[in-house]
């Protein structure tokens, strides 16, 4: 990867055969970079930062996007990185649209925050699990469904 930024705790999700790289921290800093490894042509492409850096609007909101150690899935057309620390443990949950490169905020993961979890889809399913909360390890399984409104209720 030609990132300057050496980093752990990265989220990666792939799409149309290509795996994107996004956030994690290089020496306790979280990064605010995307990449996108193409290895039919063995090539790296960095998108769009993930945080407000622009004079563009698209990113203004882009406060929360950033953190380390999170999951991240893709569910049709559209990833989504949740979980993570980010200062402190988080459940916001941010949609990445593939065809314009931009970000959205979602409706936050319900269940506890946590890091180092794992997430997957089958059947058009988002799932998350395991994970951890300071020295507190889940060991549950949870379905994400980021495109729900949120209810104090689930």
């Amino acid at each position: 990867m030609p990132s300057t930024d050496k980093r752990t705790g990265a989220a990666v999700m792939v799409y149309n055969d290509k795996a994107y790289i996004v956030s994690g921290t290089n020496n306790g800093v979280v990064v605010n970079e995307m990449w996108v490894y193409t290895p039919a042509n063995d090539s790296w492409e960095q998108k769009r930062s993930i945080t407000n850096v622009s004079t563009d609007t698209y990113d203004d909101a882009y406060t929360t996007v950033t953190r380390s150690n999170a999951v991240a899935f893709v569910m049709g057309t559209k990833g989504y990185l949740a979980t993570g620390i980010n200062g402190s443990y988080t459940n916001n949950t941010w949609e990445y649209n593939f065809a314009d490169d931009t970000w959205t905020e979602k409706t936050r993961f319900e269940r506890a925050e946590r890091s180092d979890a794992v997430a997957f889809v089958l059947g058009g399913r988002a799932f998350v699990a395991l994970g951890k909360n300071s020295t507190y390890y889940y060991d549950n399984l949870e379905e994400f469904k980021p495109n729900d409104t949120y209810s104090a209720n689930d």
